[in-house]
Parts: C-alpha cells; structure tokens; sequence
C-alpha cells in the first residue's frame, strides 16, 4: 500500500468524524466544559486514532493492508462488530462520567444514541468506499 493512500484515508477519517460530530452535536447536553469547535476537534482527532485501530486490526488479520481494496465480508462484519462495540463502550462510560447525555431528540436503543453508535463504522465504510473510487489496488 503506498503512503499516500494510508494518508487520505486517515484524513478522510478525520474528516468524515468531523463532519459527523458537528451534524449530530445538537443531540448532545454536553458537560466537558469546552467550547465546541475544540471539543468537536478532539473528538474528531480520537474517532481517527479509533479507525485507524480498527484498520491496523482487520489488516493483521489480512496479514497485510490491501484487503482495503477488495474487503471480505468478514472484514465488513469485523468493522461493523468493532465499531459498535467500542461506540456502546465509549457512550456508556461517558453518559455514566457525566461528560454528556442525550437531548430528546437522539434516537436510542438500550439507552445508547443510535447516531453515536453508527458513527464508527459508517465513517470507515464511507471512507473506505470513497478510496475504492479512488482505486486503492491501481499500482
């Protein structure tokens, strides 16, 4: 895999989490006590680093980085599974932290916000589709 496409896609996974963060802040009362274009940065910058694990993971499972190219349906339930958990996982503790809880307005299943929990792997998935237009596998 060369440089450059590991480089877009991190970047679109910054992107992608960004543009999400922003449309869906309005569900959230948010108690970090931070502004919101820093806290919407910060959040952004970990959804990234999360993704990236997700993609280092699924790739030693591949043993190497160009099953992005042509993903498996294991590799789709593998990131849909990983991002699922780790969304519940970082809702919950958080909602019980007391960083944040939902505005009536967000959607739930089993107390967790439906929009948060899709956000992980719909990013990846979005911005692994946008890297396939690109033609990951083109030499």
């Amino acid at each position: 895999m060369k440089i450059q496409r590991l480089l877009l896609l991190i970047s679109l996974f910054f992107l992608l989490n960004l543009l999400w963060e922003f449309l869906h802040y309005p569900l959230y009362n948010d108690f970090s006590g931070m502004a919101e274009f820093p806290r919407l940065l910060v959040a952004s910058f970990f959804d990234m680093l999360i993704l990236a694990s997700i993609f280092v993971a699924v790739s030693i499972k591949n043993k190497n980085f160009k099953w992005a190219g042509k993903p498996s349906k294991t590799d789709y339930i593998l990131i849909v599974l990983m991002g699922l958990l780790i969304a519940a996982f970082i809702e919950k503790t958080s909602i019980a932290a007391g960083r944040w809880d939902y505005k009536a307005s967000m959607l739930t299943i089993f107390s967790i916000g439906i929009s948060p929990l899709i956000q992980l792997f719909a990013t990846m998935l979005i911005s692994l589709g946008i890297l396939k237009f690109f033609e990951w596998n083109k030499k």
